[in-house]
């Protein structure tokens, strides 16, 4: 590195510039090679090539009787699908695997997900699906509420009917 200074003398009123360098010192090898290591496993953590914790499994189901898509589920979930068949849909979210839920099925975050409610709400006067605690909680809604769908990540128990499987 080139470090440049201004040196003024009395015999000369215009400043002088003098460059001089600085000769870092090396760090010893074991430590340059430890440093390289970490700077490339950083590299490739951000890059996603080394191995991150993945999501769960997220299971939508519905009580039995109706019969949905996964392609349908998106809209159920955003109101915009009300009907299956003759059965009204009741939604509901499941807080204890919304976000996986989220991510794998709706494709957006939980701020996204909530505006999207508002504008519906103020627009169509629909109201958001009510949010269930526990896959337990869940799981017990869509049982006894007739057209109830909800998800879980954990496998289902018999009574309900699996739509999917993400």
């Amino acid at each position: 590195m080139m470090k440049l200074s201004i040196i003024r003398h009395a015999a000369r009123p215009a400043p002088t510039v003098v460059a001089s360098s600085r000769c870092a010192a090396r760090a010893p090898e074991p430590v340059r090679l430890r440093n390289e290591f970490l700077a490339s496993f950083a590299l490739l953590a951000l890059l996603g090539v080394a191995p991150l914790a993945s999501a769960g499994d997220v299971y939508v189901v519905c009580a039995s009787g109706v019969t949905l898509s996964m392609a349908e589920v998106r809209d159920v979930f955003l109101g915009e699908k009300g009907f299956a068949g003759s059965v009204k849909l009741a939604p509901a979210d499941n807080s204890a695997a919304q976000a996986d839920f989220l991510d794998k099925v709706m494709k957006m975050d939980s701020a996204k997900y909530q505006t999207a409610w508002t504008k519906k709400s103020f627009r169509d006067g629909s109201s958001a699906p009510p949010t269930k605690g526990s896959d337990g909680e869940a799981i017990e809604y869509v049982k006894h509420t007739a057209g109830g769908c909800s998800y879980t990540a954990s496998a289902p128990p018999a009574g309900v009917t699996v739509v999917g499987k993400l």
